[in-house]
């Protein structure tokens, strides 16, 4: 299969001018067509290839998968096929037989929580004076002012804190850049309350650490997400929609 799929790949390159992202996972994908064909995936098996083909494969390639996965699937299959018309390994342009689900506008934009909610999870919170409920504060108060990441919540340090100055420094997940944001006073209070209260003694220059021996920092900012649901389930507050 070496030959059609390099070839697919020159032809996204040179007359669709597609990235090599892209047509990375496109390859990726014709290539796991022609391998589920198997012996008919050679020149004269695709001169025969058929719908009732290609409604097997994808029956068996999306088994399980979410709709947006499965959208993606259809767009690469549609575009292979496209290719393999053109150069004449099929009879039939069989890309338009290939149906996708449809996939609304800002379906996957996640829901957000109202306003009072936020203010009642903090607040629900900042009554629990537990090293975890001082931690846990400090936490959700700086995704509730700053909306960070939790990535990079967790990669804060101590030195990003400059008390003097008032100053957060914050380094990026995404971008890897570097950003300076004003430490804001209930922010900040929240995080020097777990600084004297619960943060356990170490070496670690990790702001944020386990709250059991051996007291590591946090490798990633998973931790958050059982921080959020505890907190929210404490609240009663269940979010609508996509989490």
């Amino acid at each position: 299969h070496r030959d059609p799929v390099q070839g697919y790949d020159a032809w996204m390159r040179e007359l669709r001018g597609l990235a090599s992202v892209t047509r990375s996972r496109r390859t990726t994908e014709a290539l796991e067509f022609l391998t589920e064909l198997g012996p008919r995936g050679d020149q004269e098996g695709l001169a025969q290839l058929g719908v009732g083909d290609i409604d097997a494969y994808l029956q068996q390639r999306c088994k399980g998968s979410r709709r947006q996965t499965i959208e993606g699937y259809t767009v690469c299959l549609r575009s292979f096929l496209r290719y393999l018309h053109a150069i004449g390994r099929t009879l039939a342009d069989l890309s338009s037989t290939v149906l996708g689900p449809r996939i609304y506008d800002d379906e996957q934009i996640p829901s957000a929580l109202r306003p009072e909610e936020v203010q009642a999870v903090l607040e629900l919170t900042r009554q629990d004076c537990s090293p975890v409920g001082r931690r846990d504060y400090a936490f959700l108060k700086l995704l509730a002012t700053y909306g960070l990441r939790a990535g990079e919540i967790v990669a804060l340090r101590l030195e990003d804190i400059d008390w003097k100055k008032e100053i957060l420094r914050v380094r990026h997940s995404k971008t890897g850049a570097e950003s300076e944001l004003p430490l804001l006073r209930e922010a900040g209070e929240a995080v020097l309350r777990y600084l004297e209260e619960a943060r356990p003694e170490s070496k670690h220059r990790e702001l944020f650490l386990q709250v059991q021996a051996p007291y590591r920092a946090y490798k990633h900012g998973s931790i958050l997400n059982c921080v959020i649901s505890a907190r929210l389930k404490m609240a009663g507050i269940t979010p609508r929609g996509r989490k």
